[in-house]
């Protein structure tokens, strides 16, 4: 079970993000957007974005800026926030064969879904989710819903799944698509966990996921402190990845860093010492099909397209492809 190297390529400046397309590659890196044909720089947009967004056709792509002239603080929980501290970012797209760039303006955008159909995209900002119509002229506001600490947002099928928090407490709205009107509600089950001092690291729990997946820190919270009393939670678990159903698919060294996940794969990443180790999931079986090592890596980030897996490390790309039998 191994994770295959199939390309390698180090940039002059960060990458923030990646789409892997049919025939191309488009990375996004400190210094604007890269075109990667057949393993080499093809050409380069003037576009500097931390988000990539992919349309299902593979035809169309949305570049997503950072935050524009952001406040100097943001309190920890925003309710309605005034118009002077929404986060605006410039939105920019790009169609086949990625020659040229548009700007489509600037929104309040704070939470996306990576992928849209090629003419909606759904987002949140604040406690409003917002539906944008992507147009050749531009990006239009089609739909506002009013909802309460949204955290992430996915698209389905026949619409959207949003996630919102209540202080510990996870739930999800089921939204239609093009009107936003709430079709579903609920709360969404976690595996079982011992709390404190475990807490839920990462999560994967969208019905776009073949099985819903957790990563669980053993020692998340090891002390609370109420007044002037300070209790300590020993640690008598592991660090792990598990199941819905509190079947344990691995056990870990570390708690993870990150994870992502597309379709019936998900992949954790975690530090080691100089390294970071990569654990990819099949969600059909709920087994780790593929590892790998990353020597000499620090902060890492990853999509999965089908059986391949990008994963960028500062200025450095892999492409790695599952050969597993999963």
């Amino acid at each position: 079970m191994t994770l295959q190297q199939t390309f390698e390529h180090s940039f002059a400046s960060a990458v923030s993000d990646v789409v892997l397309l049919e025939d191309r590659a488009v990375v996004a890196t400190g210094e604007g957007l890269v075109v990667i044909e057949r393993g080499a720089i093809a050409h380069r947009l003037d576009a500097i974005v931390d988000s990539l967004v992919e349309s299902d056709d593979g035809c169309s792509l949305l570049g997503v800026s950072a935050p524009i002239d952001p406040p100097a603080h943001f309190p920890m929980r925003r309710i309605a926030p005034p118009e002077e501290s929404r986060r605006t970012r410039r939105i920019y797209r790009t169609v086949h064969p990625w020659t040229e760039l548009r700007d489509l303006g600037i929104v309040p955008v704070e939470g996306w879904s990576q992928t849209f159909d090629g003419r909606y995209w759904p987002t949140f900002e604040g406690d409003d989710v917002r539906l944008y119509e992507i147009a050749a002229a531009g990006i239009d506001l089609r739909a506002r819903h009013a909802t309460f600490w949204p955290v992430r947002i996915e698209r389905m099928t026949d619409g959207v799944w949003l996630e919102t928090s209540s202080l510990g407490a996870s739930h999800f709205e089921r939204l239609s698509v093009p009107d936003l009107r709430v079709i579903e509600q609920g709360d969404i089950p976690h595996c079982t966990i011992r709390f404190p001092p475990e807490t839920i690291r990462h999560s994967a729990t969208a019905p776009s996921f073949a099985r819903p997946i957790f990563s669980v820190d053993a020692a998340g919270i090891p002390r609370t402190i109420e007044g002037d009393r300070t209790e300590i939670h020993p640690v008598h678990g592991d660090h792990r990845i598990m199941t819905l159903d509190d079947r344990v698919v691995a056990t870990l060294p570390a708690p993870t860093t990150g994870l992502a996940a597309s379709g019936d794969r998900a992949l954790f990443w975690l530090p080691g010492e100089g390294r970071i180790e990569l654990f990819l999931v099949c969600l059909r079986t709920a087994r780790v099909t593929a590892r790998r090592t990353l020597l000499g890596a620090g902060k890492a980030g990853a999509r999965i397209f089908g059986r391949d897996v990008a994963v960028w490390t500062g200025a450095t790309l892999q492409v790695l492809r599952d050969v597993g039998d999963a």
